[in-house]
């Protein structure tokens, strides 16, 4: 009965996995940690759009902006000295020496850890104009170390240090002006610095700098920019970087469209744990796009992503064990991955889900459980569900029968792509339900039907006269409809053909 979604259309019967989600949530990264400059953010995506029950859907990429990193010098082997030399130098008005002290006492080198001890050298240091030395004070005012947390001193120090062209400084001042912290909110300010700490290379800059022009932030948005960016940090291996490129090469957006690259993108991505990129690399090697169709590799990829939370592989993954897509069909792991996707709000699951409750597929049959799943995914806009709830309501199942309110849902449902309202919304207009009876009417939209080449309408027409839902039982009907369907490649409605001929 019921439709989901397939790669790149869906449709009310059969399910289907997602392809590309339009929205997503993106947390890059922040250096703070003294002693290192971590590279990478962390990148969360909410799925949005759906595809049909054949391929599965790619993950999406970030709309908010991301929490930043904020960075600090870590010491070098040239830096140790003789600790009493150090001493003696900083106690005679040497900055540097001063600093190298302070980082002493910050890293505990030689001398027992003290952030009181290193913010008092820093200080000092940094009051004689040591760039370094006012980066890590601000740094340290920034996270609390040594003082209390005081983000309008930090983000004093840390001007200073980047008017002294401080690469790292100008990354987190930056990011105190996005996050309106130690001074006003200002992204026309934020984005000045980042500017210029992604142009010395900083990858944390260059990354969210690409976010800016890829999503919008205080700049006009412009892919092509963002590719840019997104290239330069994704050569140093910022692995969210890598992703973002891979999804702009998938798709033609800023760059010529390429899904080699893409291929090579997703992988890097994939490699360093990005659970994202992993479910788009198992859509390549489902689909055979930019590299040999292997259904191993992809269900591999696919199940890293989903046990990481993926939301869009875990009802991908879910919907390969209802179908027995590359693994034994087992109803229960279905349902058991299509309730975690469901659970994060992924219509499409919440969807499919309601396709295991009405069939009784892994579950106890529960159609009241059903149509709730259906009208959670449809008041979020989904035409699958739209459609599935039409159709009980031609079949009177848990709804009276309604052939009124069916036209509604169907003409909700078909104002989606890929789904097979259309077929429903002619059998309405042919058989003079819910409507007066109009055959060029329903020539219409079968016509808009068969333009789309989804036969599972056919078959569901053609099971409720073979049942009798709805309607009076009529196996010449039901074998007119499942001809159609079987003629529009579906394998499904080829078998019952043959099984009524055998009766």
């Amino acid at each position: 009965m019921a439709y989901m979604g397939d790669m790149v259309r869906p449709i009310c019967r059969d399910g289907a996995t997602l392809d590309y989600v339009a929205a997503a949530k993106a947390y890059g990264s922040r250096c703070d940690a003294i002693g290192s400059i971590p590279r990478g953010g962390v990148l969360v995506f909410l799925a949005v759009m759906l595809v049909l029950a054949v391929a599965p859907m790619r993950s999406a990429r970030g709309g908010e902006q991301p929490v930043k990193m904020r960075l600090i010098f870590p010491p070098s082997d040239a830096d140790k000295k003789d600790l009493a030399l150090l001493q003696k130098e900083a106690d005679g008005g040497n900055p540097k020496a001063q600093f190298l002290l302070g980082m002493r006492y910050s890293e505990g080198v030689g001398v027992s850890q003290s952030g009181t001890e290193a913010m008092k050298w820093y200080r000092r240091a940094a009051d004689r104009g040591y760039a370094r030395a006012q980066f890590n004070l601000g740094v340290m005012c920034d996270r609390g170390r040594g003082v209390p947390v005081d983000y309008a001193e930090a983000a004093k120090w840390y001007r200073l240090a980047a008017g002294q062209e401080v690469a790292a400084a100008q990354h987190n001042i930056s990011v105190l002006y996005d996050e309106g912290k130690g001074v006003r909110r200002d992204s026309t300010e934020a984005l000045k610095w980042r500017r210029l700490a992604a142009e010395q290379g900083i990858v944390e800059a260059q990354y969210l700098l690409a976010h800016a022009y890829r999503y919008g932030g205080g700049v006009l948005r412009d892919d092509r920019e963002a590719a840019k960016w997104f290239k330069l940090a994704a050569a140093q291996g910022n692995a969210y970087a890598q992703f973002e490129l891979a999804v702009m090469y998938d798709y033609g957006e800023g760059v010529p469209q390429d899904k080699f690259e893409a291929v090579e993108w997703y992988g890097r991505a994939a490699e360093q744990g990005v659970p994202e990129a992993q479910n788009s690399l198992a859509v390549m090697y489902d689909e055979g796009e930019g590299l040999t169709r292997n259904k191993e590799e992809s269900l591999y990829w696919c199940r890293l992503a989903a046990e990481q939370g993926d939301s869009v592989a875990q009802n991908n993954l879910g919907w390969a064990y209802r179908e027995g897509d590359g693994v034994a069909k087992d109803y229960a792991e279905a349902v058991k991955w299509l309730r975690l996707a469901a659970g994060q709000g992924v219509t499409i699951a919440q969807n499919n889900l309601g396709l295991m409750y009405l069939e009784g597929q892994g579950v106890k049959r529960d159609e009241p459980e059903a149509l709730r799943l259906f009208r959670l995914a449809a008041a979020e806009g989904n035409g699958y569900a739209c459609c599935n709830i039409g159709e009980m309501y031609v079949k009177g199942q848990v709804v009276e029968q309604n052939y009124e309110e069916a036209m509604k849902w169907f003409r909700l449902a078909a104002e989606k792509d890929g789904n097979d309202a259309a077929y429903w919304i002619g059998w309405l207009y042919e058989e003079g339900k819910g409507v007066l009876a109009d055959p060029d009417e329903a020539a219409k939209w079968y016509r808009i039907a068969e333009g789309r080449k989804d036969p599972n309408g056919l078959l569901s027409i053609g099971e409720m006269y073979e049942k009798g839902l709805g309607v009076p039982g009529s196996i010449s009907n039901a074998e007119k409809w499942y001809r159609k369907a079987c003629r529009a490649g579906e394998k499904d409605a080829c078998e019952r053909l043959k099984r009524l001929a055998g009766k």
